[in-house]
């Protein structure tokens, strides 16, 4: 990970306390609305680093990979103690489609030898083949509970996916 100023690097990362509060959700509505601002927290976040210089934000996007990993394990944790709902399936997908493309958009785009070359390249495919189980699992969730063109989060003004 890059090494950066400890503001800067709390400024990236989703809140610590709205953590701990979806962590400790008991119900599903109260998880729902912890996920909703940690995604729109995230959300925010990798919106200002793909703003940034470029050669700036390719070295912050591990921050937006470690934010997404941090919802998905909420979600899968809290799915354990059964706080399941459609939204926070979408939740989870959103937040792995928002890793994907974090770690995409930090790769070098001009490798400097044929090993780092190489290195893209096999990031690009473990990628590519990510994206598919992903793309699987929403075509389940949009079979079996979900309709994205008309549902939309409620509570927040951004629609599913």
């Amino acid at each position: 990970m890059p090494k950066i100023s400890h503001d800067k690097k709390n400024t990236l990362l989703i809140d610590n306390e709205k953590l701990l509060a979806a962590k400790g959700a008991i119900n599903v509505e109260k998880l729902e609305n912890y996920l909703t601002t940690l995604i729109n927290q995230a959300n925010k976040i990798y919106t200002q680093i793909y703003s940034s210089a470029p050669g700036e934000h390719r070295k912050n996007f591990p921050f937006c990979v470690q934010n997404s990993r941090k919802i998905m394990r909420i979600i899968t944790t809290q799915g354990k103690n059964n706080l399941k709902s459609p939204l926070i399936d979408a939740f989870y997908l959103e937040a792995w489609l928002s890793l994907l493309q974090a770690d995409l958009n930090a790769l070098d785009v001009h490798p400097k030898n044929g090993k780092q070359l190489n290195e893209n390249n096999k990031k690009i495919k473990e990628t590519e083949d990510q994206f598919k189980e992903l793309n699987l699992q929403f075509n389940v969730l949009k079979k079996n509970n979900v309709d994205f063109k008309t549902r939309a989060c409620p509570h927040s003004e951004l629609e599913i996916l």
